[in-house]
């Protein structure tokens, strides 16, 4: 990973304003904002944020879990889905009517897929060998 990746430049900037006090953080962020401008990294800080977001979230044991349905789902439906991936969630809800029943849950590197389609799909090969 190159060293003025965005991963490598969230973590660090994390790293330091994780460790000093509240009253640096201002300061620390205008200079890592300079930072990036004498290396011409500007382009670079949407990324940035994004992972300094996901990192900071990963430290306070929070997990990204995207759910993908056909059709709305209410909050009782949603809780039911996500609470398997405990307490500290933020979910994400996507409507895809190709899917055509079920639901997606996916959380980092796990995926769990409980849809029609997929389901469809399975049944199909199953058939056809």
């Amino acid at each position: 990973m190159a060293v003025n990746s965005p991963q490598k430049l969230a973590q660090a900037f994390y790293e330091v304003i994780s460790t000093a006090p509240a009253s640096a953080v201002s300061g620390i962020a205008k200079k890592f904002v300079g930072y990036l401008a004498n290396k011409r990294l500007l382009k670079k800080a949407p990324q940035i944020l994004e992972q300094f977001e996901r990192i900071s979230k990963a430290q306070a044991g929070i997990k990204e879990v995207t759910v993908t349905t056909a059709r709305e789902l209410d909050e009782k439906a949603l809780h039911n889905i996500t609470k398997a991936f405990g307490k500290k969630i933020e979910s994400k809800v996507l409507v895809n009517a190709e899917i055509l029943g079920g639901f997606l849950v996916a959380s980092g590197d796990l995926i769990f897929d409980a849809t029609v389609k997929t389901q469809l799909k399975n049944l199909k090969i199953k058939l056809v060998n």
